[in-house]
């Protein structure tokens, strides 16, 4: 079984301050001002652990209010309220569950939850 794992992330969202933290190997980053109202496209680099190489992923994350509604191509990952550690908790679960024995099997499952760069 492959284990996956998040090498890089970032926000580009002109509501979140330049700075933000998302290292997702910590327990500490980012917080949103209004945990129930959060809407962002968050952009990560995920790849096989232990290995140097990654694939670039986005993916929407948002709270209840902000799900997108009439788009069947969306990835979005739903948090019923925005802390760092409720983002990186449903992360992980996330790519737990992608977690397959070779990488193109593990990138099908990854698409499936994520929008992959060259989608």
């Amino acid at each position: 079984m492959n284990t996956l794992e998040i090498k890089g992330a970032y926000v580009s969202d002109p509501n979140i301050p330049f700075d933000a933290d998302f290292d997702f190997s910590r327990d500490e980053g980012w917080e949103a001002d209004d945990p129930s109202d959060v809407k962002f496209f968050l952009y990560l680099d995920i790849g096989e652990a232990g290995d140097i190489w990654s694939e670039h992923f986005s993916v929407l994350v948002v709270t209840p209010n902000n799900r997108p509604r009439n788009d069947p191509s969306a990835r979005f990952l739903l948090v019923p309220y925005y802390s760092f550690s409720n983002l990186k908790e449903q992360l992980l679960k996330t790519l737990t569950a992608c977690e397959r024995d070779n990488w193109d099997a593990c990138l099908d499952a990854l698409r499936n939850c994520f929008r992959w760069e060259y989608d």
